[in-house]
């Protein structure tokens, strides 16, 4: 299974507002890692993590990658509007067929796409999947078919080791 991950934040509640999971629907394998409302409480933050992790549970197959993540950045849109106008929503969406891979994200400042342990800079500032927090609008860009991307939202630096730590995974 392939797996996206955010890099956490800094501070006692690095995960505050995270999620990450995947699943297949129909022949493509979608895999989300997200923060919504990391700015706020812990409890408020599960809260909208919860709400995120509703609208992925509610994604039907319809069709190849770049339908699926239109499809999955339009349910996001759709959350209540009290964790969209926070500001503070970062999302890192890729959708793959084995043929075609495509990303969608937004809050982010750099992707690294990882296998075998070993992680490389995919995307650079400039990039058109980089930009500011919020909802993504559905477009999708071609990334490299990888075992896990991670997205790094701003202010947040690349870990130099244990990256899956830093991204609150644990074996």
């Amino acid at each position: 299974m392939r797996h996206a991950w955010l890099v956490g934040s800094a501070g006692r509640t690095p995960f505050v507002g995270h999620l990450r999971g995947a699943r297949d629907l129909g022949r493509v394998h979608l895999a989300w890692a997200c923060c919504v409302a990391g700015t706020a409480g812990v409890v408020e933050g599960w809260e909208a993590a919860e709400a995120a992790r509703d609208v992925f549970a509610e994604l039907r197959a319809v069709g190849d990658p770049r339908d699926v993540l239109v499809a999955a950045c339009a349910a996001l849109a759709r959350l209540d509007s009290r964790w969209l106008t926070r500001g503070d929503l970062t999302a890192l969406l890729v959708a793959t067929d084995g043929t075609s891979t495509r990303a969608a994200a937004s809050g982010l400042v750099g992707l690294h796409a990882g296998d075998g342990g070993v992680f490389r800079p995919i995307a650079a500032p400039g990039h058109p999947l980089l930009g500011e927090p919020g909802a993504p609008d559905g477009t999708s860009h071609d990334v490299p078919l990888a075992e896990v991307w991670v997205g790094l939202p701003a202010g947040i630096p690349f870990p130099r080791r244990d990256v899956p730590a830093a991204c609150g995974v644990r074996a």
